[in-house]
């Protein structure tokens, strides 16, 4: 979903069938507002759009943000069942994926644009996270930690518009991570 070319990403997947499930975008400002809507993976059902008119902020409504927020365990990534889910309340989305003592362990990631972030966990006695793109480590990154859990982030910028594969494994030791975010890319449709 795109309004005034800021865009969203919303899966919509689910094993089952559910109907009516709204989704409320607010605090868009006064005027006209254009408003997109694309199918990028699968077939997708719209009951119906409602726009409101209304001089206050709506709450808890989400500000679209310019990029594509993805948990490291997405259906879009591969590679996540050589990896465990590891349950951390300030991990993004409650959760991050741990390579474990899995050496062979790699997340795999296709996308579009000139910029991606990587965000990994840093932990005690946790080892060395190699950043790949397209073929090409760009960064290891020291995950190690005295002690506790912290969350960071690494991003790669300059990779131009096209469409690029990034990586992520560990070097050495386990390392964990936890999502990715990436410029929404909107295929050309015409």
């Amino acid at each position: 979903v795109c309004i005034d070319g800021s865009c969203q990403y919303i899966n919509t997947y689910t094993s089952g069938v559910i109907w009516q499930q709204p989704i409320t975008f607010g605090n868009l400002g006064a005027g006209i507002h254009d408003v997109t809507i694309y199918n990028v993976n699968a077939m997708t059902g719209i009951d119906r759009i409602d726009v409101l008119a209304t001089a206050e902020p709506v709450p808890d409504a989400p500000i679209l943000p310019e990029a594509l927020r993805l948990e490291s365990d997405d259906d879009t990534v591969t590679g996540v069942d050589g990896w465990t889910v590891v349950t951390a309340a300030d991990a993004s989305g409650g959760s991050f994926l741990s390579s474990g003592a899995n050496t062979s362990a790699m997340l795999t990631l296709t996308f579009a644009g000139p910029t991606i972030t990587v965000g990994y966990v840093q932990r005690e006695g946790y080892g060395s996270l190699a950043i790949e793109v397209d073929g090409a480590v760009v960064e290891i990154v020291d995950t190690y930690l005295d002690e506790g859990t912290a969350f960071d982030s690494f991003t790669i910028d300059g990779l131009g518009d096209g469409q690029h594969t990034l990586r992520v494994y560990p070097l050495s030791g386990t390392v964990g991570v936890d999502a990715f975010a990436a410029p929404l890319f909107i295929p050309d449709l015409e």
